[in-house]
């Protein structure tokens, strides 16, 4: 790894005394560019209910990591490192894998509930993974129907 560019977030307005200034509250999230090209670079750290592929690289600076689903249900942390083992970086901020039992379960909090057709619907609208339920990569009528059985399916 090499070093990277900083790209700092635009700073907020705010009065300190009844002085007008620029800065940051509470805490500031620094995004840097880390040019890396070797996908044996980059490692991905979980453990428990789902297993990492190793990291494909899609475009320069971007890579895609596989996740497979354990058969064990419920949550885990995932951590993205790249760099020497012994030193590594850490590249985003590490985000929970879910794994539910039933499919119709987005929020995986073991009920198929109103929030559940809530977040398949705004993942619908918005062309997201959660919506493709059928695997054809397309956003159509057959996932919404497949969505519907899968959800009657866990109500009942």
């Amino acid at each position: 790894i090499t070093d990277g560019e900083i790209r700092w977030p635009a700073p907020h307005r705010f009065s300190i005394f009844g002085l007008e200034t620029f800065g940051y509250k509470d805490h500031i999230i620094l995004p840097i560019d880390v040019p890396i090209t070797d996908p044996a670079q980059v490692q991905s750290n979980i453990d428990g209910i789902a297993s990492a592929q190793e990291a494909v690289l899609v475009e320069p600076g971007v890579f895609e990591i596989t996740l497979d689903a354990g058969s064990e249900i419920g949550s885990t942390a995932l951590t993205v490192l790249a760099g020497d083992p012994s030193d590594p970086v850490q590249l985003m901020p590490s985000f929970e894998v879910f794994v539910a039992e039933q499919s119709a379960d987005l929020d995986a909090d073991g009920r198929c509930t109103f929030l559940d057709v809530s977040q398949f619907i705004r993942a619908y609208v918005n062309n997201e993974p959660d919506a493709d339920f059928n695997g054809d990569e397309m956003f159509n009528f057959v996932d919404v129907s497949a969505y519907i059985g899968a959800f009657n399916a866990c109500t009942n």
